[in-house]
């Protein structure tokens, strides 16, 4: 029955999708700064906590709650529970987000180049530099209440809601086999 309604959530979460616009509440502050000034403004945070801080105070830090969107943090949440459920397995990110990567050194951005698709979303592409690597990054910018937040990472053409969408996809295609052949199921899949 949990993983029916973990199911039927998920399947609402996915007909919203990750960059799920949602207009200003009435009587929100809405704020001037333009798409490409959010971007500046919320990686020249998080890349100084990266540089600056000692990483046992890094991961106290909730700059996913804080930068991304509703739709985006979603998705998110679901992912998170499914990983739960597979205790002592990678689960679905092996990387971070922010860096695009596992560790950092020397880590820099710069913004390449910005375009404005509508008064609530934009895109913005920008460089991140770690260690001696370049790495090219999309970033999908959602205007909720006023605020620019990220509403997608995509990198070499793979967004990242899009991967979260499948991966619970995958795991609901997994609980429904379960549901209606047993335990039995991962044998077969993972050939044991």
């Amino acid at each position: 029955m949990k993983k029916i309604a973990l199911f039927l959530f998920a399947a609402t979460l996915m007909l919203v999708g990750c960059n799920n616009n949602q207009p200003a509440e009435e009587g929100a502050a809405v704020s001037d700064i333009s798409a490409e000034d959010a971007v500046k403004q919320i990686y020249d945070e998080v890349f100084d906590a990266y540089i600056h801080l000692p990483l046992e105070k890094l991961i106290t830090i909730d700059f996913d709650h804080k930068f991304l969107s509703s739709a985006f943090l979603r998705l998110d949440t679901i992912v998170n529970e499914i990983d739960k459920s597979y205790p002592g397995e990678l689960g679905f990110r092996d990387y971070d987000h922010w860096i695009q990567a596992q560790d950092w050194e020397n880590l820099s951005y710069t913004i390449d180049s910005t375009e404005q698709v509508s008064d609530t979303k934009a895109e913005v592409w920008i460089t991140i530099s770690n260690f001696d690597t370049k790495t090219p990054l999309q970033l999908s910018m959602v205007k909720e209440n006023g605020v620019w937040k990220i509403g997608d990472f995509i990198t070499d053409g793979r967004s990242e809601c899009s991967e979260m969408e499948h991966y619970i996809q995958a795991d609901n295609d997994l609980g429904i086999l379960r549901m209606e052949y047993g335990d039995a199921v991962e044998k077969v899949i993972y050939h044991q």
